[in-house]
């Protein structure tokens, strides 16, 4: 695969991006005062006193930069996808996918390794350490059958893979994290019609316990899961593509959210991609793509909430497209 001339520069160095990217940093400063508000719900899903025992939390977070990290180097990747047949075949057919891992450090491309092909009708929706092995697998799911499958790997090769609980109607597995600090990754599930999420504390590819999680507001999507204030605990990652492009993060303690804040705000023809610690820092950075070509990346490298700086990442190829971190949803 011929890769495009990498983007190692800092937003100085181009003429148009940086007045975007500037313009957004003024726009989302105003919004960064950060919000602290209770929950009380329903009906937002959070539930005071919460539905978590004293006992369900234990063990250690993974931390997210190793959610990603498919070789081990401290720092997470990138995973791309590319049809492996005609790409005139409608979207619906779901076609066989051929993943890639592109290895970075912080912003930088360093090289690249061919990953395991996506079987069709199925989805790639996150990576996470299911078998507790050291390395990041797949986590798939499929739109006909709601059924789930890990994929093991080591670094980029697929070494085994195993079915997990089958998804009820109306719901779709859309992120992948660490709720109750076990370091076992669980579910996040989103019903399209209601806007409500469920959280599943998995071990490996067995259910542990279920129960619903905050529901989502009308026009906002769930991006990405992280742990955003280093309590341990991962958090949703919201944003909404209506001007002027906000994002939010809702801190969540068990299935409860307990409070929010608002994020930066994204510039215009950028998307939210995901979220992961680029620069080891301990903070979730944002990932965000271009998806028209030039297919241009960059990070914002966040503490919490608040945003320090912006670098772009590398270019991607104009047959691929980017997928992980965190899920094309």
């Amino acid at each position: 695969m011929k890769k495009t001339t990498q983007s190692t520069n800092y937003v100085h160095r181009s003429i148009r991006w940086p007045v975007l990217l500037l313009v957004s940093v003024l726009i989302g400063c105003s919004a960064f005062s950060q919000t602290e508000q209770t929950v009380n719900p329903p009906p937002d899903g959070a539930y005071p006193g919460g539905n978590v025992g004293a006992n369900e939390f234990g063990g250690a977070t993974t931390p997210v930069a190793n959610r990603y990290d498919f070789n081990g180097d401290g720092y997470p990747d990138f995973v791309i996808l590319k049809p492996t047949t005609d790409e005139s075949s409608p979207l619906l057919d779901f076609p066989p996918l051929q993943s890639a891992i592109w290895y970075l450090q912080n912003q930088r491309y360093l090289s690249m390794r061919p990953g395991p092909t996506i079987s069709s009708k199925w989805v790639l929706v996150d990576s996470a350490d299911f078998n507790r092995d050291g390395h990041p697998d797949y986590a798939l799911f499929n739109f006909e059958t709601r059924e789930t499958k890990i994929l093991y790997l080591n670094n980029n090769l697929e070494i085994g893979h195993a079915l997990g609980p089958t998804v009820p109607n109306g719901w779709t597995l859309q992120k992948v994290g660490d709720f109750n600090r076990d370091g076992k990754p669980d579910y996040v599930l989103v019903n399209s019609n209601t806007r409500q999420t469920e959280i599943w504390y998995m071990n490996n590819t067995q259910v542990i316990s279920r129960g619903p999680g905050p529901t989502l507001p009308s026009g906002w999507d769930l991006k990405a899961v992280a742990d955003f204030d280093k309590d341990g605990l991962d958090d949703y990652l919201l944003f909404t593509l209506a001007a002027p492009r906000r994002t939010e993060i809702w801190y969540i303690v068990g299935r409860n959210r307990v409070r929010r804040a608002d994020g930066p705000t994204v510039p215009p023809g950028w998307r939210m991609r995901g979220a992961a610690d680029f620069n080891k820092d301990g903070y979730p950075d944002y990932l965000l793509y271009l998806p028209n070509p030039p297919k241009k990346t960059a990070i914002w490298y966040l503490h919490n909430n608040l945003l320090d700086s912006t670098a772009f990442g590398p270019t991607i190829d104009p047959a691929w497209s980017l997928w992980l971190p965190s899920g094309s949803g």
